[in-house]
């Protein structure tokens, strides 16, 4: 089996939030806001490492597309409770 960009994109887009969140656990004292704003960051991060796998996925491989949508998801679950605490 041939691995290809979109594949290492889409596991990119799957790990991004994790280590986003090691990253901010060193940086930041406070657990909780590090473990939140590490996921949201690293969600970001891994919509737009998503949005790319997506875009360069030729094989319209399934795999790739669930690697690709899970952090988006997850961002926008995240801005909807949000908008419903704010209304």
């Amino acid at each position: 089996m041939k691995i290809r960009c979109e594949f290492i994109t889409g596991i990119l887009a799957l790990l991004s939030p994790i280590f986003t969140v090691v990253v901010m656990l060193f940086i930041e004292p406070e657990l909780i806001e590090a473990v939140v704003s590490g996921i949201v960051v690293g969600c970001i991060i891994g919509s737009v490492f998503g949005a790319v796998s997506l875009m360069i996925n030729i094989s319209q491989s399934k795999t790739v597309k669930v690697l690709s949508v899970i952090p988006m998801c997850l961002l926008a679950l995240y801005l909807l409770m949000h908008i419903t605490y704010l209304a």
